[in-house]
């Protein structure tokens, strides 16, 4: 109930603040940013009770997001070191697809190794399964992101994290990742 009153009350300033723009566009885009994120990022606390335990929960949470975490990190190096070939220039002119290929690699390796160090009880072609579904989803995670900002004509989405884009930019590898890791545990690896 005070969502809907909080997006009333948003619907109205967006009226009375932006007379003859796009009032259905800028409404479909201030309900949807909330539940983009609030929906998706909701399944960290699914994600957690999704354990046998709370440790194991625990564990598939920080799965989730180290593999998310490596999954940037080696799209970042990898393409700074061997990136060629530019992959969506238009919606993000950095990402290349050696980074990308880096990125999925060190996905799958960090599954792996976290597969093994959080003891999650799980099969290894699981742990390889969950690094490349988090390493590819995460990667278009990015780039829907990135469009995103295109659409808006923003460089940055936020100031927060100077040089960083923003504190959604370090968001939105995780807000793709952490549900397709609790859906893949909950729904396709369930005994």
């Amino acid at each position: 109930m005070i969502w809907l009153a909080g997006a009333f009350v948003a619907l109205l300033w967006l009226v009375a603040l932006h007379p003859g723009r796009r009032h259905v566009v800028a409404g479909i885009y201030l309900l949807a940013g909330p539940l983009y994120i609030g929906f998706l990022l909701a399944h960290t606390l699914a994600l957690r009770d999704a354990g046998a335990t709370e440790a194991l929960g625990r564990n598939w949470l920080l799965l989730a997001l180290a593999v998310a975490f490596a999954t940037d990190t080696g799209a970042f190096f990898v393409g700074r070191t061997l990136g060629a070939h530019p992959m969506a220039p238009s919606i993000s002119p950095g990402k290349t697809w050696e980074g990308s290929a880096g990125g999925l690699a060190f996905a799958i390796a960090a599954a792996l190794v976290l597969g093994q160090i959080l003891e999650l009880e799980i099969l290894i072609w699981q742990q390889v399964y969950i690094g490349a579904a988090v390493g590819i989803l995460s990667q278009w995670g990015d780039l829907v992101e990135s469009k995103l900002k295109r659409i808006g004509n923003l460089k940055d989405a936020g100031s927060i994290i100077p040089g960083h884009g923003g504190i959604l930019d370090r968001l939105d590898s995780v807000v793709v990742s952490v549900p397709t890791v609790y859906y893949l545990v909950a729904v396709v690896f369930e005994p």
